[in-house]
């Protein structure tokens, strides 16, 4: 606004006479006052006072084209017309809002819809056009157009033409222009007699100003409803009569410029080139005798220095994220950066706490500044020290990584004082890399803690397990060898042992079972079995158990396949694993369901879903997510109350893991848990169903075999003299051997189908098991290939059955030797010689 009364006054004290740096003259005229008239009334008028030089208020007086204008007009129509005083836009919205006016002198069409109902427009008096002023050189690009408020002319012309959205609004054209300089808007809406007048008074403007188009706000009157049209159509009329030429001579007064005569200054500025080629040709023939001698001398070191640095910067550059150079007399800092194969230099204001402290990470800030505050710098280049950190710095896109920064003094000279060098290299990959080595050794040395943890109190509570059946059975001995008079005493001392044995047997089992899944070499059979059977005799075990710890064992078997292919002795181990925690877990009164299903049939496979359930003590949800992980118990108050090696589940997983079947749990503690194991097979031959079943009504004791012979191959001399004495107890004949080579020996020097069977240990010194079968198999004679060989031995995986059939053998008996399960495996070998009696 003061630059807008600075031109109005200029105007004013000239005449109007022309306009030379900033100065308007035009036609002489008097200072426009509101204007008395013969008539009884007086019409208060308004403008707006912020479009110069149309209207304008300065130091109290209302002057411009509008209301040279309306004293015309006034003039004309023999009306009174007094300017109301308004010398700001907020002075004149509140005219507007008041409606305490008569006249409104810069109204138009497009100003109409905001008039009260009670004004009506004259005929337009006036055309007013209008530029647009835009920033040369622009860097940025803004989205809005800078003009006057809403309901000025300016502001309603500018609607016109843009949305609201795209406008922002000022309150004086100064400040519409200097948001367009300061590139918060794109460009300002001024009319063009001003947007004339800045670009003559100003021959290096910043602002280019373009004409927008053809159209011009036609300026109206806003009149008053008073007196029934009677003062509209005096100012009609007084429009009409005066002339255009009247209207034009007093625009002309306010934009008749004289263009300035550029001096020599302008006219370098405005075109540069040739002046610059004059003196830089003048200058260089001046010098370029003293130069070319002068550097003819240098020019070879001076190109090897260049290249050197080059190198050396290019080299910096390929290794450090970023490379500076501060001047810290000059406060100037080089920044390096590497483009291509070329290095580029950026030039900018130093700043140590903008440039360096600001963009390392808070928890480092503290100890980086204290490592190089503007002292600790200067001393690095009085000395030529260096000092390095480590600290995260903030890259471009505002991420803090870990760098190793360099900061290097160099010796001050007279050509280069106070210089120092700053390296930046990224280690954000080594300190990841580092991180996640030392979290991976973490890991490994957390969970090998846990693992020996968990195998410690598993050796522990195993010492505990085993101990106590091996007390048991070294007690029982000691007193069935004090009471040998007492036939019912070491009967009862026997079946104590017997017991014994039975746990001791499965505690060994479990851990080796565990060993094998845990070095991949355990394997499942496939033959076909009868499931129906094999679930009725999980039931028969169980069945007197639960009724003598007063536990209801709930059954329900819906097989409809004769036979299924698969490991029979591990679907069994899994049942066998879930009912006995069930029995185990449920106290008295409870109740353990264990049902069977086909769930479905896929081609020849049939899916089966095997369920368990108890209304024992429950598991918590703690212990479910590491139910089925090795050594696991849930407290060592229950290990020490029910026993167990922990063992038993994650074998059961891995088993039904192996056949690919799938194995869930349900429970809550103190509600019981539920068991649910989905188990593929293949559908057997139904005749193998049979054929099954026909095996099983062999007796299983009470074997006579009337003296039949047997080879036994056995280096063990215990178990020898056990074996011995169990196949006489069922009337067989043996002939024991020491190793795989007596066995060989002993039976080729027989006479053909002397022996009816061989029973074979594996692990023999001189020549094994499966060495010995092979070399009897491979014998001239006629009952070598007919004989049945069983394996007898300790190696007791699936593998060990597979390998000793594929060796030539008939069976395998696993030890600790069953003796049902050796003699039936004896009667299916010779039947024919086998008989049952009445009586044992």
């Amino acid at each position: 606004m003061r630059r807008v009364k600075r031109l109005f006054l200029s105007w004013l004290t000239l005449g109007f006479s022309a306009i030379s740096f900033g100065s308007l003259s035009t036609v002489s005229s008097p200072i426009v006052r509101p204007v008395q008239a013969a008539a009884s009334t007086t019409l208060k008028a308004l403008a707006d006072p912020s479009e110069a030089p149309y209207f304008c208020s300065v130091n109290g007086e209302q002057m411009g084209i509008i209301s040279d204008i309306a004293a015309l007009l006034g003039q004309k129509s023999k009306q009174t017309i007094e300017l109301l005083p308004v010398a700001t836009y907020a002075d004149y919205e509140a005219h507007l809002k008041a409606k305490d006016f008569d006249l409104l002198l810069n109204a138009s069409d497009a100003f109409s819809s905001s008039l009260p109902s009670n004004y009506t427009l004259t005929d337009s008096y006036l055309s007013v056009s209008y530029s647009k002023a835009i920033l040369r050189n622009a860097k940025k690009s803004p989205t809005t157009i800078a003009c006057l408020g809403d309901d000025s002319m300016e502001g309603v012309y500018a609607r016109s033409f843009y949305y609201a959205n795209q406008i922002t609004v000022f309150e004086t054209m100064d400040e519409a222009l200097a948001a367009v300089k300061a590139e918060e808007c794109y460009a300002a809406i001024i009319n063009s007699i001003y947007a004339q007048k800045l670009q003559n008074e100003d021959i290096r403007s910043v602002y280019s100003f373009t004409k927008l188009s053809d159209y011009s706000l036609k300026l109206k009157i806003a009149v008053k409803n008073t007196d029934n049209g009677v003062l509209l159509n005096a100012l009609n009329n007084a429009i009409t009569t005066t002339g255009e030429d009247a209207i034009n001579v007093i625009v002309s007064r306010y934009s008749h410029f004289v263009k300035p005569t550029p001096t020599l200054w302008d006219r370098i500025y405005l075109n540069p080139l040739p002046y610059v080629v004059g003196i830089c040709s003048l200058i260089l023939v001046f010098i370029a005798a003293i130069v070319i001698l002068f550097f003819s001398s240098r020019r070879k070191t001076m190109v090897v220095a260049n290249r050197e640095f080059e190198r050396f910067i290019t080299y910096v550059c390929q290794n450090n994220e970023a490379v500076f150079e501060v001047n810290l007399q000059t406060r100037v800092m080089n920044h390096y950066l590497l483009e291509g194969k070329k290095v580029k230099t950026v030039q900018q204001p130093f700043s140590l706490d903008h440039d360096f402290l600001d963009r390392i990470h808070p928890d480092e800030r503290g100890a980086v500044e204290q490592e190089v505050s503007g002292e600790t710098l200067l001393n690095l280049v009085r000395i030529g020290g260096k000092k390095s950190l480590e600290a995260r710095v903030k890259d471009d896109k505002g991420n803090y990584l870990w760098s190793f920064v360099i900061i290097q003094g160099i010796l001050p000279s007279h050509s280069q004082p106070e210089n120092l060098m700053v390296f930046i290299h990224s280690i954000e990959e080594q300190k990841q890399k580092d991180a996640h080595a030392k979290d991976l050794l973490q890991n490994a040395v957390s969970q090998a803690e846990t693992a020996n943890k968990s195998k410690s109190e598993f050796l522990a509570r195993m010492s505990h397990e085993i101990r106590t059946p091996l007390n048991a059975i070294i007690g029982l001995a000691t007193i069935a060898r004090k009471y040998d008079e007492d036939p019912k005493k070491i009967d009862d001392c026997l079946n104590k042992i017997d017991s014994s044995s039975q746990v001791l047997l499965s505690l060994i089992n479990d851990i080796l079972d565990m060993s094998a899944i845990e070095n991949h070499k355990m394997k499942l059979a496939a033959v076909p079995f009868d499931l129906g059977s094999a679930l009725a005799n999980l039931r028969d075990i169980y069945l007197p158990q639960c009724r003598k710890k007063k536990i209801a064992l709930k059954t329900h078997f819906d097989i409809p396949d004769s036979a299924v292919v698969g490991d029979q002795l591990r679907v069994s181990q899994i049942l066998l694993n879930l009912l006995s925690n069930a029995y185990k877990f449920t106290e008295e009164n409870g109740t353990i369901t264990f049902e069977a299903s086909r769930s479905s049939v896929h081609e020849q496979t049939a899916f089966y879903r095997f369920v368990v359930k108890d209304t024992g003590v429950g598991i918590s949800e703690e212990m479910q997510k590491r139910l089925f992980k090795p050594f696991e118990q849930e407290n060592p108050e229950i290990a020490q109350k029910y026993g167990g090696s922990g063992l038993g589940l994650s074998i059961v997983k891995s088993l039904v893991e192996m056949m690919e079947g799938s194995i869930s749990v349900v429970s809550s503690q103190n509600q019981g848990t539920t068991f649910t194991v989905d188990l593929p097979f293949l559908l057997g031959e139904e005749e193998s169903g049979h054929r099954l079943k026909d095996k099983k009504t062999n007796p299983e004791t009470a074997y006579n075999f009337h003296g039949a012979k047997i080879l036994l191959a056995e280096d063990n001399a215990i178990n020898r003299e056990i074996a011995c004495e169990l196949l006489k107890m069922v009337h067989l004949k043996c002939t024991c051997t020491n190793n795989g080579q007596e066995a060989l020996t002993a039976f080729l020097a027989s006479k053909e189908g002397e022996y009816q069977l061989i029973l074979m240990d594996i692990q023999m010194p001189l020549m094994n098991g499966y060495e010995a079968t092979k070399a009897i198999r491979a014998a001239k004679r006629k009952d070598a290939l007919s004989i049945p060989i069983y394996a007898m031995t300790a190696n007791a995986y699936s593998e060990d059955v597979t390998h000793a059939l594929s060796s030539g053998m008939n069976g395998h008996i696993a030890k600790p030797i069953d003796p049902s399960t050796l003699y039936q495996a004896i009667a299916e070998s010779i039947t024919p010689m086998s008989e049952k009696p009445s009586g044992k």
